[in-house]
């Protein structure tokens, strides 16, 4: 039995002080402070310190780096002109390693990613960002005020939302995080999506067109109406799954409107509980299908 409540002492005094080793004093000087941030996000999704040429305080509860540089691995790296963070919690950041609320605004991204050019195509983007969120400890409620990206020549598009039932631990700074995190967990409460085509449309489309040319002899422009009507035929199909026409019409008049379409929004406001893994990753323990999920999201389309 003295093992035993050795063993157990021992236990509980780890339990006790693993959190505190993890915990990290936040630093008295403002501008520490923030470049401390910069080494917990690279401390915690194991990539190299993000590098700025200028960092300092925003108020009491923020930062501003200008010429931030991220390198994400080989042949991967965003370069941001300016990125302002206010509404912060240095010490919840510091000691648990999580960013439960944030206002972020971000200038000037390009990103450096085959995966971009191989979607998009090699001419250069440059990118803003915008993402406002809070998580409410009592309920665990999260609500996205807005989620927006945005770009001369591409478009525009901008998220909110409102979910429940997400715990703290979804906060952990991750290399998906925070766009998947805010996006895909807990439950849906209220969704609103808005794209606005500049040309971004054309750009996938002249791009997924040129990746067809070994297998499709025609020319480019050819290619790319064979994929616009595919796309037409894979929204149409939506009807015989059981998508309401509500939702499907102005769909397809979106897709036939490419590659220049209008704006369109889409809202959510569900009719009962939908779990986000549920619908974006089909981790649902019910079974659902995902036209019955869908049903559940009570969906406007507006075009």
């Amino acid at each position: 039995m003295t093992r035993i409540r050795r063993a157990a002492a021992v236990a509980a005094i780890v339990a006790v002080l693993a959190p505190m080793a993890k915990a990290a004093p936040v630093p008295a000087d403002p501008a520490e402070r923030c470049r401390g941030l910069l080494e917990i996000a690279a401390a915690v999704t194991g990539i190299a310190t993000p590098v700025a040429a200028g960092v300092g305080p925003l108020g009491a509860d923020g930062c501003r780096f200008s010429e931030l540089r991220i390198d994400l691995g080989p042949g991967r790296s965003w370069t941001v002109g300016t990125l302002s963070a206010d509404g912060l919690d240095f010490a919840r950041i510091y000691q648990d390693r999580r960013l439960e609320a944030a206002s972020l605004r971000a200038k000037d991204i390009q990103l450096k990613d085959a995966a971009v050019t191989a979607a998009l195509g090699p001419g250069a983007l440059t990118l803003d960002a915008a993402l406002d969120y809070r998580w409410d400890a009592a309920t665990g409620e999260v609500e996205v005020a807005s989620l927006s990206l945005s770009g001369p020549g591409l478009g525009e598009l901008a998220f909110s939302n409102r979910r429940g039932n997400v715990r703290a631990d979804a906060f952990a700074f991750a290399p998906s995080f925070p766009v998947l995190v805010l996006i895909g967990s807990g439950d849906l409460a209220a969704l609103s999506l808005r794209f606005r085509d500049d040309g971004i449309v054309d750009r996938i489309l002249t791009t997924a067109a040129w990746g067809l040319a070994e297998k499709d002899p025609g020319s480019n422009e050819e290619r790319k109406a064979a994929l616009q009507q595919a796309i037409q035929n894979q929204v149409a199909s939506m009807s015989a799954g059981g998508f309401p026409d509500a939702m499907v019409t102005p769909l397809l008049a979106f897709v036939r409107d490419f590659p220049a379409p209008r704006p369109i929004t889409l809202t959510a406001a569900p009719t009962g509980p939908v779990s986000m893994p549920a619908l974006l990753f089909g981790e649902d323990a019910g079974r659902a299908t995902p036209e019955a999920l869908f049903r559940r999201l009570n969906l406007t389309v507006t075009y």
